[in-house]
């Protein structure tokens, strides 16, 4: 079990929590992006600003239809060889 600082119990099957970890994810790189163009030029790159937030609506669009839609439909599996097949 992975040790972290916070941990939370959500009333979610155990397939949707890379789901939701995917969506934080994202969402920390796209604060952490925007924070540090702010922090190159602030005239130009104003924290929260429109295109801030719809970058990071269709990011979190992109991230849910990818886990709902796209991995539902389609699943990658290694193709066995005899060098992996054990």
């Amino acid at each position: 079990m992975k040790q972290a600082l916070f941990e939370f119990e959500l009333p979610l099957s155990e397939e949707y929590i890379p789901y939701f970890e995917d969506l934080i994810r994202v969402v920390i790189i796209q604060i952490m992006t925007q924070y540090l163009f702010y922090m190159y030029n602030s005239v130009d790159y104003p924290f929260f600003n429109e295109i801030f937030f719809l970058t990071m609506i269709f990011l979190m669009l992109g991230v849910s239809v990818y886990w709902l839609v796209i991995k539902k439909i389609f699943v990658l599996k290694p193709q066995l060889t005899e060098e992996n097949s054990i």
